[in-house]
């Protein structure tokens, strides 16, 4: 119970520490417009009455490598700053629930904005002809990547306590999780490496949510970037700890 309380306690502290940020809007309002330009601004959507929404889907990763890495920067840096990472480590909690508490006030923010996201698609539907399972299903793939990538963002934020490092590491980790297939069409390496890359990319597992066909393959490659997020966020701090 005490534990439970103690999350609580945690992640309305983050929660509230997130919504006061300047970052906040900032990422909102790069995500806004990110998303609403190349929309309006260009027509395939509309080509044949028909709803493809493929391309709008697809800037969305790019976007979250700018927007993810503001919302995570600050999270442990400012604490590094005030020294209440220490206050942290001695705190009644277990380390995952530490861990836990910070990435799903993140994720309740990322989750909020890419929601609304969703107005800018939906604005057209009386224009096109809808199909709304490969809608649904290719916004619940944005949305599990997003959700891995503020959980590998909030661990690399712990790395160190400069706010342009952090930002610099989460955005070149989300960017090689969108195009990592790139490298390895474009560069010879042994076939092991191009499996391994292959699979590592957003870009071609979101091809069948694209299409209306769930994949658990897909799915599963997105729970397991968040347990290896959640993972790495918990040895980092574990390690720190030894280091005091």
């Amino acid at each position: 119970m005490k534990q439970n309380q103690a999350f609580k306690a945690l992640f309305s502290k983050e929660l509230t520490a997130l919504l006061h940020s300047p970052a906040v809007y900032a990422a909102a309002f790069v995500l806004y417009a990110g998303a609403a330009i190349p929309f309006v601004g260009s027509g395939y959507w509309f080509s044949a009455g028909f709803s493809d929404f493929r391309p709008f889907f697809l800037n969305l990763p790019f976007l979250f490598c700018i927007v993810i890495p503001l919302l995570a920067m600050n999270s442990w840096a400012d604490e590094k700053k005030h020294g209440t990472d220490r206050l942290l480590a001695v705190y009644p909690v277990h380390k995952q629930l530490l861990a836990a508490a910070k990435a799903a006030a993140l994720l309740v923010c990322f989750a909020g904005m890419t929601a609304l996201t969703m107005i800018i698609p939906l604005s057209v539907i009386p224009l096109v002809y809808f199909d709304f399972f490969s809608f649904f299903l290719s916004f619940c793939a944005v949305l599990c990547f997003g959700a891995a990538f503020t959980g590998w963002s909030l661990a690399l934020a712990n790395i160190s306590a400069h706010t342009a490092v952090s930002f610099l590491l989460s955005f070149f980790t989300g960017l090689f999780f969108t195009v990592s297939h790139v490298f390895a069409q474009l560069l010879p390496m042994p076939t092991f490496l191009v499996k391994i890359l292959t699979f590592c990319s957003f870009t071609l597992h979101f091809e069948s949510a694209a299409r209306g066909i769930f994949d658990t393959r897909d799915f599963f490659f997105y729970i397991l970037l968040m347990i290896s997020a959640q993972g790495l966020s918990i040895f980092i701090l574990y390690a720190q700890e030894e280091q005091r």
